[in-house]
């Protein structure tokens, strides 16, 4: 399972086993939020706390997650950091619920 916690003093993303919980992993390493799995399974996206859109492969590798070093996929304007609205189209497009542009012209 992936989730957002403030337990470190801000939100990262980690992992942990369903249902047992127990042990932990952390994903992100400057901020997280907005966790979302690929459709296979393999990479983690998440939401960094400047609005990029983060991508962490995963690999279970003798029952523990190998996580990979976590890589910027593009910037984003979520309405909210911890709340935000998105998904993954299954041919690996991110449809977003994003703020309105203040600075475009009417």
């Amino acid at each position: 399972m992936a989730f957002s916690s403030d337990e470190s003093g801000r939100y990262e993303i980690y992992l942990a086993p369903f249902p047992n919980g127990g042990r932990k992993w952390q994903v992100s390493n400057a901020g997280g939020g907005t966790p979302l799995w690929s459709r296979d399974g393999k990479e983690l996206y998440f939401i960094a706390r400047d609005n990029t859109i983060m991508a962490a492969t995963i690999a279970m590798v003798n029952g523990e997650p190998k996580i990979g070093i976590p890589t910027v996929l593009f910037k984003a304007h979520p309405r909210n950091f911890n709340f935000a609205v998105y998904d993954v189209t299954r041919d690996g497009r991110f449809l977003i619920s994003s703020a309105p542009d203040k600075t475009r012209r009417r």
